[in-house]
């Protein structure tokens, strides 16, 4: 078996420091069981094959894509002949692991000792697993950020935070506006504060308020909303939909915070002062003679007391029971008590209908958005009595794929999710997860299983097929990501899912020799089938109903559709040589083993990124492992196993993939950086359509994402300073 010899530097590039004398020392006492001081090949296989075993452990699913990406680890090191199948699962036999070490130790044929043994490690180039720490006080961002004049840190911070804070500034201005015509109209109404006193005007003031918060609280709930938004760049721009759920958390607050205050300057304040008697005449000039309106229960049961009073205790009864602790505690009481609110709506509509200060307005505000909200659930309603077959797949200890057969005619476009019910645990529970891709008439889902629902997904059977209902898709931030040329995607663990489904659609249209930012440039409303280009209908020359001079006419057009179709074809297709993009891909795993949950993906878009021309599209594939090994033999053997390659099967003898992993957390300050580097060296030479922004789309958790937004910040006023004129847009995975 012919192999090649690269275990001399297995981390060629790395900046980080080398083994150290007592990490080779404690390396060697290891495998040097008998204290000899020497080592020979049996002891070293007996170690490696320990090793491997403990790094790759045997799987206790029966997964066929598992069983066949360890086979494709195992056989990295494993010849055909070599190679003994049983139970799935494969050790290296003799043959091949004296091959393996003949690469890792050239010229040792038996045995070797202590000096010889360390200079040979020594050129591996295996990192230490003490290195020194950073200061990040030294940080080339971080020191711009201090030496940055106060404006320029400001006007980088304003060229991303901007949008936000003009729509939340309108938010703020909008509620003012009602705020104050509401309250200072009834102050100044004499007929209003001689009936019911200062009061009133307390109520007016929150009522005002009442109208744009409740409206934009129904608004920020509405999936199908935000879907239509994401069509729109300037709007999207400004309305960050991606934090659609702390918006409506905050509308919501803000809402009982003023329908509180309504109640009580009511139920206080202008029902306490109408029933004195002194105020009776001035009650009858404002309402017209009425009976018993001296009297304090008779305003509670009027339309406008018995509804508010009964809104406003089913507004606080929803807001308690949708508190975090609830929630974790009973998801189906957080989803019923929700439902409460389309009578809460109710009340609210027919709270003003009897004309006492003023025509009803609270109704015509709530009427849009109530309409769209009760049509969303109703159809998801509907969804649910729909079952769509599902198979499950257990991938590990924390981590479940479902692979369902979707209806006829539904579209999903890359970095978009979905709400998934599972009849079997429950028929009300609706939950969010990306789709990691949809090829055919199936879509798959990668689901972490850390929670109450989640982890009873692992007791369905997966011997047979599950009902499911899924409803949506729906905009998700990773849906941008053609937006952008320029675009860096970070996922940690099963983070990943949102990104995959923009890999697998890349693969296709690269594969195809199409653009895929032309072909994906679209609204995410439109299927692929309306955006394709008709085929030209060529008219029959020789059909005898043909009239006189048709032929001609026909085929003048036909020529015509002809050359215009294929100059579209041309300048879509030719967009690969006009524009450059670069795509660099990181994922985060804990183990080694996590990596196979998408390794045929990442091996094709490995090799589609060795095909593709780099002035093309620059698709670049890391992979990182944050498992610390305190054993030393683990430590180096892992490093060995992932570098190792043979012709027969050029994949990694740990992981499965073609590409090298990376051990350790990785620094994404310093990635960044020298994507930002290698970007602005380039800014000269390439023109870009769509700007100079930079892409920066994460899933995983959110201190890693805060320092992420962080760095992308830092980088924004380091750009600023230094006139590249490039920005990073951080955008993270957000569901609600």
């Amino acid at each position: 078996m012919t192999t090649r010899a690269f275990f001399g530097d297995v981390a060629a590039g790395s900046t980080l420091q080398p083994l150290h004398d007592d990490e080779i020392n404690q390396f060697f006492d290891e495998i040097d069981q008998d204290r000899d001081g020497w080592i020979n090949v049996d002891d070293l296989s007996m170690k490696l094959k320990a090793v491997h075993e403990e790094l790759v452990p045997a799987r206790k699913t029966k997964h066929d894509h598992l069983d066949r990406a360890s086979r494709r680890s195992d056989a990295a090191w494993v010849d055909e002949e070599d190679v003994e199948w049983s139970a799935g699962r494969t050790y290296c036999q003799y043959r091949a692991t004296r091959e393996f070490l003949r690469a890792a130790l050239p010229g040792v044929e038996t045995s070797i000792d202590r000096a010889e043994f360390a200079s040979i490690v020594r050129t591996w180039n295996v990192p230490s697993r003490q290195q020194p720490r950073v200061d990040k006080s030294q940080c080339p961002t971080s020191g711009q950020s201090r030496s940055t004049t106060w404006y320029r840190i400001l006007r980088a911070h304003w060229s991303v935070e901007g949008p936000r804070i003009v729509f939340l500034f309108c938010v703020f201005c909008l509620i003012l506006a009602f705020f104050l015509w509401q309250g200072l109209f009834y102050n100044s109404n004499t007929e209003a504060r001689a009936a019911f006193g200062a009061g009133v005007v307390v109520a007016k003031f929150a009522a005002g308020s009442l109208y744009p918060v409740l409206a934009l609280m129904l608004l920020s709930m509405s999936r199908w909303l935000s879907t239509w938004i994401r069509r729109s760049y300037w709007i999207s721009k400004f309305v960050d939909w991606d934090y659609h759920k702390s918006f409506h958390l905050s509308m919501a607050w803000i809402g009982l915070f003023f329908a509180t205050m309504h109640g009580i300057g009511h139920m206080s304040g202008s029902f306490l002062t109408a029933s004195r008697p002194d105020r009776l005449q001035a009650d009858v000039t404002l309402m017209g003679a009425q009976p018993g309106l001296s009297t304090y229960t008779t305003y509670l049961r009027l339309l406008p007391g018995w509804s508010g009073l009964i809104a406003l205790g089913l507004y606080w009864t929803i807001a308690l029971l949708a508190l975090p602790q609830v929630r974790r505690w009973s998801y189906e009481l957080f989803q019923a008590a929700h439902l409460l609110m389309f009578p809460f709506l109710g009340l609210l509509c027919i709270h003003g209908a009897l004309k006492i200060l003023q025509e009803p307005m609270l109704g015509f505000w709530l009427l849009i958005p109530s309409t769209l909200i009760l049509f969303e659930r109703c159809y998801r309603l509907a969804r649910g009595f729909i079952g769509l077959e599902a198979t499950v797949e257990i991938l590990d200890e924390d981590t479940v794929s479902l692979a369902i057969k979707h209806p006829r005619g539904w579209y999903c476009q890359p970095g978009q999710y979905v709400l998934l019910q599972v009849p079997a645990l429950s028929f009300w529970q609706w939950h969010p997860f990306t789709v990691s891709s949809c090829a055919g008439d199936r879509i798959n889902l990668h689901i972490k299983t850390d929670g109450n629902w989640t982890s009873r997904l692992r007791d369905l059977p997966t011997d047979r097929y599950v009902k499911v209902g899924i409803d949506g898709p729906f905009g998700a931030p990773a849906q941008r990501f053609y937006d952008f040329d320029r675009a860096i995607i970070i996922g940690a663990g099963v983070g990943i899912t949102p990104f995959s489904a923009i890999v697998t659609d890349m693969e296709r249209h690269l594969s195809e020799k199409r653009d895929p930012w032309s072909m994906s440039g679209r609204s995410s409303m439109i299927s692929p089938r309306s955006a394709k280009f008709a085929p030209v209908k060529f008219v029959d020359t020789d059909s005898a109903s043909s009239r006189i001079g048709s032929t001609e006419i026909s085929n003048h057009w036909a020529r015509l559709l002809r050359q215009a179709q294929e100059k579209l074809d041309s300048r879509r297709n030719s967009a690969l040589a006009t524009r450059r993009r670069r795509v660099d891909f990181h994922w985060s795993v804990r183990e080694e083993r996590h990596l196979l949950w998408f390794s045929s993906l990442l091996n094709r878009a490995y090799d589609l990124a060795e095909l593709i021309p780099r002035q093309d599209v620059e698709l670049n594939i890391n992979t990182h492992i944050t498992a610390a090994r305190k054993n030393i033999s683990q430590h180096i053997f892992r490093y060995l196993l992932d570098a190792y390659r043979t012709p027969s099967s050029p994949v990694s003898a740990l992981t499965g993939l073609k590409t090298v992993s990376q051990f350790g957390r990785p620094d994404y300050r310093q990635i960044l950086e020298d994507f930002y580097a290698g970007e602005a060296t380039k800014a000269a030479l390439y023109a870009y359509d769509k700007g100079d922004q930079v892409g920066v789309f994460f899933c995983g958790n959110s201190k890693l994402g805060r320092d992420l937004s962080d760095i992308c910040a830092d980088l924004n006023v380091r750009a600023r300073a230094e006139g590249t004129r490039m920005e990073f847009v951080f955008m993270t995975e957000v569901f609600g």
